[in-house]
């Protein structure tokens, strides 16, 4: 009779940390499970700022009204004869002077169509916030019941 008292109390006297470890294990699954949700809603920020970013992108040139390989053949071609005149104008002799002033004023209408598009850019600007702020919403209600499925149990 001795023994079974001297085990159980034994027992007794071992369940405070028995309940400790199994406290520590708990809170390591916690831990874990919530990294692993917010590496899951990272990756679900990460899909709707590409998602988002496109859509302005889309948007932008689609007010401008030119296609994005014509936009940077536009910008190349205005470094390219940036580039031109600045040479040209480091020379002090300047014996070109009518060519130089003809690439002036090409280069003068190319910054004055590049004018118009960044004005239709900030024209553009409260429907590309818009379309922000709905792909926003659409996001946060998306990760919202993912998490309400998770935590009721259910696939739905």
């Amino acid at each position: 009779m001795r023994h079974t008292s001297n085990t159980l109390t034994r027992r007794i006297l071992a369940l405070p940390g028995q309940f400790l470890v199994a406290l520590i294990n708990a809170t390591s699954i916690l831990v874990i499970v919530a990294a692993v949700l917010v590496i899951v809603m990272l990756n679900r920020i990460e899909t709707a700022s590409e998602t988002l970013a496109a859509a302005a992108t889309e948007a932008a040139l689609a007010r401008m009204e030119i296609a994005p390989g014509d936009l940077k053949a536009r910008l190349d071609g205005l470094e390219m004869r940036i580039e031109t005149l600045t040479q040209a104008l480091k020379n002090p002799d300047l014996p070109q002077a009518p060519a130089l002033r003809e690439d002036l004023n090409r280069l003068n209408n190319n910054l004055a169509q590049l004018n118009k598009s960044a004005q239709a850019l900030s024209a553009a600007g409260p429907e590309l916030t818009e379309n922000a702020l709905k792909q926003a919403g659409n996001s946060l209600t998306e990760i919202v019941l993912a998490l309400s499925r998770c935590y009721s149990g259910t696939d739905q």
